[in-house]
């Protein structure tokens, strides 16, 4: 699967399965969220709207554990792309 960024880049996802990623604001890492809350969110909301649902994008941003890292052992964020 074809992840468009925004970026200058894509990133290939080969895991298929609804799920959702999680986008590092300071290093642009991109993560798969796997959480049972969100393996049937589609089939809900497909059944709650009455519309076939083809696929689905969730995508929380925020800072990773490694950057936090970085930030507490430096005392500030290091430079890193802007957020999309």
């Amino acid at each position: 699967m074809k992840l468009t960024s925004g970026s200058t880049f894509d990133r290939y996802n080969a895991v298929t399965d609804p799920h959702a990623h999680f986008r590092c604001v300071k290093c642009g890492n991109v993560y798969d969220v796997d959480s049972d809350d969100l393996r049937g969110l589609h089939k809900t909301a497909a059944k709650n709207m009455e519309h076939e649902i083809n696929e689905i994008f969730i995508e929380f941003r925020g800072i990773c554990k490694e950057c936090r890292k970085k930030k507490k052992n430096k005392g500030q964020y290091f430079d890193a792309p802007a957020s999309q």
